[in-house]
C-alpha cells in the first residue's frame, strides 16, 4: 500500500500557517468562459466567505476556461498559505462529446490534487445541458452552486480539522437532499461535533484595503462569449 499523504501534508500546512504573518488563504480559481454563468457563481462563491470571514477577501485566479483550472488550482496549492481552493466554471452540452471530455478529464485532476497535497478543493463547476439549467444553478431556481462550493471548502476543512485531531464532526448547516421532493435542504444530524463554520479563526485571506485579486471589474477587452465550450 501507498503512503497515506494527506494528514501530514494537512497538519504541515495549518502549523506552517499559525507561524507566518500571513494569514490561511482560501482561493477561488474561475472559468472566464460562459461568463454570465461563472460570474454570477463568482459572485456566489464570494458572499458565502463573507459569512465565515467578514472583512477578508479571497484571492480570485481566472482561467481562460474550464481546462486550464486544474493547472491553476495545482500552483496555488504549492502555497503553504493556501488551505482551500474553490473551482468555478461552466461547461454547457453543444454539438460534440466536447463537454463530456471535458468533465471526465477535470473532475479527477482535481480529485488528485487535493489528494496529493491536502488542501481542500471543492467543485462548482456546473455540467449541464442547456444555458437555462446553468442559470437556474447560479443564483436562479436552483440556488447558486458557486455559493455551494464555498460552503463545502469550509465545512470539510473543519471536518478535515476533526479529522486529525481524533475528534467528532457534523454538519451545522443544512445541505442538499434530492431525496426530498423539490431538492429541498435538510439540517444534517450528528453528535457532538466541532460545529459551526462561522467565526474559524483558521481560515483567512487577503485584508479588504489590500491588493485585490483578479477580479470583475477594469478588465481589458472583452470577455468570451457563451459557448459549448468550457
Amino acid at each position: 500500500m501507498g503512503k497515506r499523504n494527506i494528514n501530514r501534508h494537512a497538519v504541515r500546512r495549518r502549523v506552517k500557517a499559525s507561524k507566518d504573518d500571513a494569514p490561511p488563504l482560501i482561493v477561488i480559481v474561475v472559468s472566464r468562459y460562459n461568463w454570465s454563468i461563472t460570474g454570477k457563481l463568482l459572485d456566489g462563491a464570494r458572499r458565502a466567505f463573507h459569512e465565515y470571514l467578514p472583512g477578508f477577501e479571497p484571492v480570485v485566479i481566472e482561467a481562460p476556461g474550464a481546462f486550464e483550472i486544474p493547472v491553476l488550482c495545482e500552483a496555488a496549492a504549492t502555497n503553504a498559505n493556501v488551505i482551500g481552493i474553490v473551482t468555478l466554471g461552466c461547461i454547457i452540452k453543444g454539438e460534440t462529446i466536447h463537454d463530456r471530455v471535458l468533465a471526465d478529464a477535470i473532475t479527477p485532476a482535481l480529485l488528485q490534487i487535493a489528494i496529493n497535497t491536502g488542501v481542500v478543493v471543492t467543485l462548482g463547476i456546473l455540467t449541464v445541458d442547456t444555458l437555462a439549467q446553468a442559470e437556474a444553478r447560479a443564483g436562479g431556481a436552483l440556488g447558486n452552486k458557486g455559493a455551494e462550493a464555498m460552503h463545502a471548502a469550509f465545512q470539510t476543512l473543519f471536518g478535515l480539522s476533526a479529522a486529525i485531531e481524533g475528534k467528532s464532526f457534523s454538519l451545522e448547516t443544512p445541505s442538499p437532499d434530492k431525496g426530498l421532493a423539490g431538492g429541498k435542504r435538510i439540517r444534517q444530524s450528528g453528535g457532538g461535533g466541532s460545529g459551526g463554520a462561522r467565526g474559524a479563526g483558521g481560515a483567512g485571506t487577503q485584508r479588504k484595503g489590500g491588493k485585490p485579486g483578479p477580479g470583475r471589474s477594469g478588465r481589458r477587452g472583452r470577455p468570451p462569449g457563451d459557448g459549448d465550450r468550457a
